[in-house]
């Protein structure tokens, strides 16, 4: 989702920027969840690897949602360089998604499925988690200076 903001001034313009980019990241995160779920049905050996990813995306799903409470609260500063992690995460999810697509293409057996995981699924997947878990660390951070910047 594209967002436009004037300048950093224009406060309310970064809580709705923000706030509906959360919003369509946590549209995407449910969405990339259930192809993960359906994924694991027909790749057992991968359960350990995609539950790690589901765990970051659910920890994901808690920051984005504070962050939309405390949109209002935040400084036009922070808030513009907490869109830029939020628009990196919803880049990052569509690349796991489109990963998790070609991995469970309905045209390959389960067998070819699971040599495409064991070949180039974990590492790509592994990669993935940890980039995404920087982003949620990163977005926890702004949650901890939006507490220091309130108090």
């Amino acid at each position: 989702m594209d967002s436009v903001w004037v300048s950093s001034e224009n406060s309310p313009t970064f809580e709705i920027s923000i706030t509906a980019d959360c919003v369509a990241l946590h549209g995407n995160i449910i969405q990339l969840l259930s192809a993960l779920t359906s994924f694991v049905r027909n790749v057992r050996e991968a359960r350990s690897d995609i539950d790690a990813v589901s765990r970051e995306l659910h920890s994901l799903q808690t920051v984005l949602e504070l962050l939309e409470e405390d949109a209002d609260l935040s400084p036009p500063d922070l808030v513009e360089r907490t869109v830029v992690v939020v628009k990196h995460c919803s880049s990052i999810l569509d690349k796991v998604e489109a990963s998790i697509t070609i991995l469970n293409d309905p045209g390959l057996s389960k067998q070819q499925k699971r040599a495409q995981w064991l070949n180039s699924g974990v590492s790509e997947i592994s990669d993935f988690r940890a980039t995404l878990e920087a982003h949620r660390i990163a977005l926890g951070l702004a949650l901890d200076l939006i507490g220091v910047y309130v108090s």
